[in-house]
């Protein structure tokens, strides 16, 4: 039996608590792209945010970006328009975030 979105959704959580990035990931990409049953939009939104923060942990600050902002669209109180601002800037000097990661070891 296919898992809903929701499901899928719960999942991405739930793996992402365990460290568990990839199958976070995995579980966030397919309760979007699901077709049993839909998620809300907060959820959607949620999801988006969610694939966010894990590429932004994988230092890919483009696809965080994009996937900051789509969750933004979604739900603008969402939470990540700093991050997103501070992404913004760091991509224009890619030496910036080397830097700023160097500083909290």
């Amino acid at each position: 039996m296919e898992r809903t979105a929701q499901e899928w959704y719960e999942l991405g959580y739930t793996r992402r608590g365990a460290n568990d990035l990839e199958g976070a990931r995995e579980a966030f990409e397919r309760a979007l792209g699901s077709t049993a049953g839909a998620l809300s939009a907060a959820s959607r939104a949620g999801a988006f945010r969610a694939l966010g923060e894990l590429a932004d942990v994988r230092d890919d600050v483009v696809e965080a970006i994009r996937l900051y902002r789509t969750s933004l669209e979604l739900d603008p109180r969402i939470g990540v328009k700093k991050r997103l601002r501070a992404l913004e800037r760091l991509q224009g000097d890619p030496g910036a975030r080397r830097r700023l990661t160097a500083r909290s070891v």
